[in-house]
This record gives C-alpha cells, sequence and structure tokens, in this order.
C-alpha cells in the first residue's frame, strides 16, 4: 500500500515536509529519484515503462505525489487507460496553475484508473480523486494519504500520520532517515 505523509505550513523552519513510499507492482520498471534528462528541472523518480512518475518536485517549487484508488469499482472500463504517472509528470512539465490543471484533469478523469493527487508549491496544495471528482484545498498540518481518500483512518494512515506529527512537532531540523523509520515500524 502507498502512503505519503506531509505536513504544510506548521513547521517554524519549514513550509512543506514529505515523506512517501512507492509499494506496489515492484516487477515494473523503475529509475530512482534524480534528475531527469528529457526535463531538467525536475526531480522524481521514474516509472521506465509509462515515462511517468509517482511523485516529484520542480526547481521552480512545484510539487506532485499520486497513489491509486484501492476499489474503485465505480469507474467505467475503458480498454486502454493512460498511464497515472502521466498526470505528476504533465502537472510538472506544463506552465500552469494548479486549479486550472486539476480542471482539465476532472475534465479527462476516465481515461485513468482510481486515483488520487495532491499538486501545488510550498505555499498551497490541492487535492483531488476521480472517484469524489471535487478539487480541494489542503489545509495546514499534517495529512496521510494511502489508497483511498486524503486522512482515510486507516490504521497505517493514522498510525504513520501521528508519528510523523509528533516527530515534526519536536524537531526543528528534520532529519531524512528519521522520517524513513516512521514507515518501518509496521514491519
Amino acid at each position: 500500500m502507498c502512503l505519503i505523509n506531509f505536513h504544510l505550513h506548521e513547521h517554524p523552519t519549514y513550509k512543506l515536509i514529505v515523506v512517501a513510499n512507492r509499494d506496489e507492482l515492484y516487477a515494473r520498471p523503475t529509475a530512482p529519484a534524480n534528475f531527469w534528462k528529457d526535463h531538467p528541472d525536475i526531480l522524481a523518480g521514474r516509472d521506465l515503462l509509462g515515462m511517468g512518475t509517482w511523485l516529484g518536485v520542480t526547481i521552480q517549487g512545484k510539487f506532485a505525489a499520486l497513489t491509486n484508488f484501492r476499489h474503485a469499482h465505480d469507474q467505467p472500463n475503458i480498454e486502454n487507460k493512460v498511464t497515472r504517472g502521466e498526470i505528476v509528470k504533465n502537472f510538472l512539465t506544463e506552465d500552469v496553475t494548479p486549479q486550472a490543471y486539476l480542471k482539465n484533469l476532472h475534465q479527462q478523469k476516465e481515461v485513468y484508473e482510481g486515483f488520487n493527487v495532491i499538486v501545488g508549491d510550498v505555499d498551497q496544495l490541492y487535492y483531488y480523486n476521480n472517484i469524489e471528482k471535487e478539487i480541494k484545498v489542503v489545509g495546514n498540518g499534517t495529512h496521510g494519504l494511502s489508497n483511498h481518500m486524503l486522512n482515510t483512518p486507516w490504521p497505517k494512515v493514522t498510525k504513520s500520520k501521528q508519528m510523523f506529527e509528533q516527530y515534526i512537532m519536536n524537531h526543528d531540523v528534520i532529519g531524512a532517515n528519521d522520517l524513513l523509520d516512521i514507515f518501518s515500524y509496521q514491519e
């Protein structure tokens, strides 16, 4: 199960703190996070099959992250759906506001399997999924996203969110390895 924890605007040093894992389709070829040769301003891992990504940032400060949506039974069945990694890649490469991007994505929501996406920058984040079909402003504070709605109280989401927030609120300087340890508690 993919998991993204992020903390927005309530830390004295960092506007946005993100920790995430990609936890599915291990056999699908991927490249680790790096600056892309074809888009050198993007820092992200890469799905080498679809050439998209699940999480990335640009040197201009844009941010996007994606999870799939578990049990998206109410979606129309369309053959040859577009890879969801395109959603993050397109936001990071297009010169468009988060709101305009999500409005356009809403118009094309049926071409993708179920997804959640967070887009924006350190000043403002937006959340959308093609199940609820509603663009939402993300509030300040700690959030968790897995394979259901933002902040769904699944045990893994709730526990990692609590640990993440507790660590952040007790540290002025955030250690990357400490954040990764938050995800290892489950094993």
